[in-house]
């Protein structure tokens, strides 16, 4: 109990934790530590802010503080530090603590499992880590030079020489509507 309490102490505080042993302390960033085997009298131990004094026989425990069990899920450590599942920090699943990648047309977001994961904004549909358009275009940008994206298709613009030509072959008058050439 009174190991647990040195490591929330220590966590807490950023403090050093007296272990009782003046020639053993713990690591809290990089998971290793052991606890002494205290034998004989008192002994008085002085880490930063902190004093504590033992007495008596016994085993001291071992310290593992950073491990990624120490922190509460589904949080998980980066940078010696329990940090939350964001996207920002790779998720709680995370072992390089990378942010997740996020897509065009989307978002990166992280999974109930903690894992890095995609949402796309509508209508661009996820396919596996990137955000798809379902049809030949969701914007103008998808189109070629002067086309338009209507209905999910690219549009080329309405050429009034072109429409006129093509609507005297079926002997009506061609005007361009709304960018679309109509026979009347």
């Amino acid at each position: 109990m009174r190991t647990f309490f040195c490591y929330f102490a220590a966590a807490v505080l950023v403090a050093g934790c007296a272990t009782g042993i003046d020639s053993e302390t713990s690591d809290l960033t990089d998971g290793s530590g052991s606890g002494g085997n205290g034998s004989g009298g008192a002994t008085s131990t002085s880490t930063g802010t902190s004093t504590s004094t033992t007495s008596g026989g016994g085993d001291g425990g071992s310290g593992s503080g950073g491990d990624p069990n120490d922190c509460m899920v589904p949080q998980h450590v980066c940078g010696g530090l329990c940090v939350d599942n964001t996207p920002g920090t790779g998720c709680y699943q995370s072992t390089s603590c990378s942010a997740c990648p996020t897509p065009t047309n989307g978002s990166a977001t992280c999974t109930t499992d903690g894992l890095c994961d995609v949402m796309c904004t509508a209508p661009y549909v996820k396919n596996g880590t990137n955000c798809n358009c379902p049809t030949q275009c969701c914007s103008n940008t998808e189109c070629g030079s002067g086309e338009t994206c209507e209905n999910g298709s690219c549009v080329a613009p309405c050429d009034p020489p072109t429409c006129i030509a093509t609507c005297l072959l079926q002997q009506k008058v061609g005007i361009c509507l709304n960018n679309i050439c109509v026979c009347q």
